[in-house]
């Protein structure tokens, strides 16, 4: 995930300042739609994993999602919506690319 997150800091940038969208580039597509498809993977795993939790705390699966509710998950969620509305339309023309920057809230 660590390798797919750092490739994803360098094409969104890139992507957003030097690219118009292709609407009909396959390969972009997949790319785009791999990296998103494991981004909403490891959201899961965020319901499930414990990250900051005190030695001896008694920590239940609840207790983690709705800490993760309450603080990561709309920015994770937004940043998996531009690619998943473009793979799901497979092209056509509705506007999804102008949602693009949404993708930038994963670098928080």
């Amino acid at each position: 995930m660590t390798f797919i997150l750092l490739a994803s800091f360098f094409f969104v940038p890139f992507n957003l300042g030097f690219l118009e969208p292709d609407k009909h580039d396959t390969h972009e597509l997949y790319r785009e739609t791999f990296v998103d498809v494991m981004f909403l993977i490891d959201i899961f795993f965020s319901f499930i994993t414990d990250n900051y939790s005190e030695p001896g705390e008694q920590i239940t699966n609840k207790k983690i999602a709705i800490a993760y509710l309450q603080s990561n998950f709309l920015p994770d969620f937004l940043s998996c919506v531009p690619s998943l509305i473009r793979s799901v339309t497979w092209g056509i023309d509705n506007g999804a690319e102008y949602y693009y920057g949404l993708k930038m809230l994963r670098f928080t």
